[in-house]
């Protein structure tokens, strides 16, 4: 995770949704964990086999931006 990323979500207190998958091979899981774990306004969705981009296409993924929007 980036240097001083998780203060600046502190700062600026949007709500956010991390949608991110274990077995994703670009970006390591354990940084939208971290991010999530230091930001009490991040949410991290944990997605099961969906990969990098395929999140964006899952039925549990969209209910959780459908969540956060309505929010």
């Amino acid at each position: 995770m980036p240097e001083g990323l998780a203060e600046n979500y502190a700062k600026h207190p949007v709500p956010t949704l991390i949608l991110h998958d274990r077995a994703d091979k670009i970006t390591a899981f354990r940084h939208s964990a971290a991010l999530a774990s230091k930001a009490r306004n991040v949410r991290l969705h944990e997605a099961q086999r969906l990969g990098h981009i395929a999140v964006l296409a899952d039925e549990s993924c969209m209910q959780q931006i459908i969540r956060l929007a309505q929010e």
